[in-house]
């Protein structure tokens, strides 16, 4: 069981441990976002890779809906006029 099947720098099969395994990862990313390929732009852009939706999912940390306070200020401010 490997791996890391052709390796792209040596074309040797490989099985990685550990921190090996989570660099040559790290570095093949980096690759692909040098490259500008398609899964490279997703990966820097913080999107999904893999085909997954995005319309509903993969919301955290970015703004969904409406601001609450925003909308508060807006109706004081029509109120007062």
């Amino acid at each position: 069981m490997l791996n890391r099947r052709k390796d792209i720098q040596t074309g040797k099969d490989l099985h990685l441990l550990g921190s090996d395994l989570q660099l040559r990862v790290k570095d093949d990313i980096d690759v692909m976002k040098e490259t500008r390929s398609w899964k490279g732009d997703r990966h820097a852009r913080g999107l999904k890779v893999r085909g997954q939706r995005t319309k509903t999912t993969a919301r955290k940390g970015r703004s969904v809906g409406v601001s609450r306070s925003r909308v508060r200020q807006q109706q004081q401010q029509q109120q007062q006029q």
